[in-house]
């Protein structure tokens, strides 16, 4: 029985351990190049693929020797030789500073960092089960499952709360390091695990602050070689340094480079251009992009208020700025300040840079302009600065980005004026005669504001605004492009395909027609039956395809909850951990729930996937009509709803498979593995960004419903 109970124990380790460690391991690739959420698609997508792949090898070839304590002390040897080759990557591949990664060398570098890790594992999970069926306990695996789940709550509540918030990943690898070797040592009693979690513990006190310095540094000099390392540091933002490069200080987050610490000559410049566009402008808000120095250049002679995110990254850059911070500060997500703000503003700023992100991309949609207008006061401006276009062309993709935010914005707002330049600059006002293109009136309305700019002067007016130059890049943003909706993500799909042009070289049609939800659905239906006709006499084949359903579902709904509760409540980072606890509460609670009751699989997985299926589709008019104005507690309880969907179709299959083969726990839970690794790759890269949350919500039904038609085929039948 205490047998038992380690192994159990374990198992919850297991997934605790592999959850902190995914978690770091995409921060770090995010930094390394240059991402966004679709690298996290990617690390994921790799990371289940190479799971799955373990669970069968460990399986098939798995040994007596390979024991549960050997296999955790690979997994820490494997963490930190990996996290030491993501740090010095670019040395080791020789690939030069500054130059972006293609996507077929990101995927080789990613392979092996991936792959060992996560191999080791999937044969862990194996091994576990093997051991646990030694001692007859049936089925083995949905035990195993069990636990692990409720281990990786339990590690995503603590990252998101406690660790992310004031450790670095080098003192995360190490506290997961500790925590292993000390559950090893208790639950083995193997005085040597002790010995090494003392080991641990020594060097964290001692070499640990000098080694992450060491290790930082030389990640950054890989990126811009000859620099000298003034600061670094994490947030749950993302990863920041301030480097001097030649006697210039500049600041950096995720590998990118943000602004030039102090930078008076843009600032100005660009604070001259946005100001005047208002004849009196004296209440303004600006969102974001003031960690450079351009909130403290707008604030003289005006009533300026800031909105940024990260209270960190304005602490630890402020120092560098040669002033003292004292522009009004509130730390919140801008668009979630807009939502609760009584406040009325005669400009508002938006200084987010390019929507790369579904984080920035919330503060260039349709729904945001409306947001925005509302809190404007009458003769309001709504600006947009440092918009990535082109000064004399722009590529397709570009040219796309462009004419989707002029174009809501003209759909929101009587008059709008855009600025063309390498990053051009956007008006929106419902009065008329506020927006001005004319240089001498602009130059005006700067000597109006009564500003002392020491590297700007009004007679700059008349080479930044040329009113010939102004007409040609406005008529040009006029034509057909498809609107930037909350549901709809358009810009974020437009700047993906510029990021993909970038690193791979590959160009995909701008102007993609997007399908109508039914099409896809009757597509996959279509294809669903003709595989289930070709199966129908294989019911191991039919009911792993189930399996693999369920995950790609699983998988999805995830993705797509969290995309939602960021586009509603922004960069929620304790929300997105309450989120994840949630969905993988409701996976255990039901999967235990079925283990010890034991209901009939027969009649209780079609009724499953009928309910996933009536959840799908109520999913979009619930999230429209309540959840807006319901909080978050609505949205999490949705997401235990749809984890107890997905959770309890494993142990009921694993139940039937468990009387053709023992060793199909194993299988089942790869096959589980491959769906969702198939479609964290789809949703992710292709579904979201191209078709919106609804158009995927419809695929998904339609994923579903061939799961259904699978259950009454191959379960129904016996």
């Amino acid at each position: 029985m205490a047998k038992i109970r380690t192994l159990k124990a374990q198992a919850m380790i297991m997934g605790s351990a592999a959850t902190l460690w995914q978690l770091v391991l995409m921060r770090e690739w995010m930094t390394v190049f240059y991402g966004n959420e679709l690298i996290i698609g990617l690390v994921l997508s790799g990371w289940l693929l190479f799971v799955a792949i373990g669970c069968q090898v460990g399986d098939r070839y798995g040994s007596d020797r390979c024991t549960p304590s050997f296999l955790c002390a690979a997994f820490i040897l494997c963490l930190w030789i990996v996290f030491v080759s993501i740090k010095h990557l670019r040395v080791l591949a020789q690939i030069p500073a500054a130059e972006a990664v293609s996507l077929p060398r990101m995927l080789v570098f990613m392979a092996p960092a991936l792959g060992l890790p996560c191999f080791i594992w999937g044969c862990w999970f194996s091994r576990l089960s093997a051991l646990l069926a030694a001692h007859r306990i049936r089925p083995a695996s949905t035990l195993v499952y069990i636990y692990e789940s409720a281990g990786a709550v339990v590690a995503g509540l603590a990252f998101t709360f406690c660790l992310a918030k004031w450790v670095d990943n080098f003192y995360i690898l190490l506290f997961l390091s500790l925590l292993l070797c000390l559950s090893m040592a208790c639950l083995l009693r193997r005085l040597r695990w002790a010995w090494a979690a003392l080991a641990i513990i020594v060097v964290s006190v001692c070499k640990g602050p000098s080694w992450d310095r060491a290790l930082n540094e030389s990640f950054w000099r890989s990126l811009a070689p000859g620099v000298r390392v003034k600061a670094t540091w994490g947030t749950r933002y993302g990863q920041w340094a301030v480097l001097d490069w030649s006697g210039e200080t500049a600041l950096y987050c995720n590998g990118l480079k943000q602004s030039i610490l102090p930078d008076p000559v843009t600032n100005q410049g660009l604070a001259a251009q946005i100001l005047t566009q208002h004849p009196h402008p004296h209440k303004v808000l600006l969102i974001a992009g003031g960690l450079g120095g351009l909130a403290q250049t707008l604030a003289p002679g005006i009533d300026l208020t800031y909105v940024e995110m990260d209270e960190k990254a304005l602490r630890k850059t402020a120092s560098f700025l040669h002033e003292v911070w004292q522009v009004p500060t509130v730390f919140q997500d801008g668009r979630r300040f807009l939502l609760t703000t009584r406040q009325q503003y005669d400009m508002i700023i938006i200084n987010a840079g390019r929507p790369g992100t579904a984080l920035t991309n919330r503060l260039y949609t349709r729904e945001f302009h409306q947001l925005a207008k509302s809190r404007l006061n009458a003769g309001g401006v709504l600006a947009f600065s440092a918009i990535p276009a082109g000064e004399n062309l722009m590529g397709p993709e570009l040219h796309h980005l462009n004419s989707a935010l002029y174009q809501d914005l003209a759909s929101c707002f009587a008059h709008v004026l855009a600025l063309p330049g390498d990053a051009a600059h956007y008006f929106a006002c419902d009065r008329a005669a506020v927006l001005c293109r004319d240089p001498d009136s602009l130059a005006q309305r700067y000597l109006h504001l009564h500003r002392q700019d020491r590297y700007f002067h009004p007679q700059m007016f008349r080479t930044l605004v040329l009113p010939e130059r102004i007409d040609h890049f406005c008529r040009s943003l006029r034509q057909t492009s498809a609107s930037n909706r909350d549901e709809q993500p358009v810009s974020y799909y437009l700047d993906w395909l510029i990021w993909l042009k970038q690193v791979s070289g590959f160009s995909a049609p701008a102007a993609t027609l997007r399908p109508q939800p039914a099409l896809p659905v009757a597509f996959v239906l279509s294809l669903g039956l003709m595989v289930l006709f070709w199966i129908r006499r294989c019911r191991s084949a039919g009911l792993l395809m189930i399996m693999a359903i369920n995950g790609l579902i699983a998988i999805a709904i995830n993705i797509i909850f969290l995309l939602m509760l960021q586009s509603l409540y922004g960069y929620v980072y304790e929300g997105m951990g309450w989120a994840v606890a949630a969905y993988m509460a409701g996976m255990t609670i039901t999967a235990a729930t079925v283990h010890r009751f034991k209901p009939a699989p027969e009649r209780w997985i079609p009724r499953i996937c009928l309910g996933t299926l009536v959840f799908l589709l109520t999913v979009m008019p619930v999230f429209r009509q309540f959840m807006v104005h319901s909080g978050m507690a609505l949205f999490f309880l949705w997401l235990l709803v749809g984890g107890a969907f997905a959770g309890a179709l494993f142990p009921l299959l694993n139940r039937l498979l468990r009387h053709q083969d023992k060793k199909k726990g194993s299988s089942l839970y790869a096959v589980d593995l491959i769906g969702s690794s198939l479609g964290a790759w789809l949703v992710n890269f292709f579904a979201i960004p191209m078709f919106g949350f609804t158009a995927t919500l419809h695929w998904l039904c339609g994923f579903c419903a061939l799961a259904l038609a699978g259950s009454v085929v191959f379960v129904r039948s016996e």
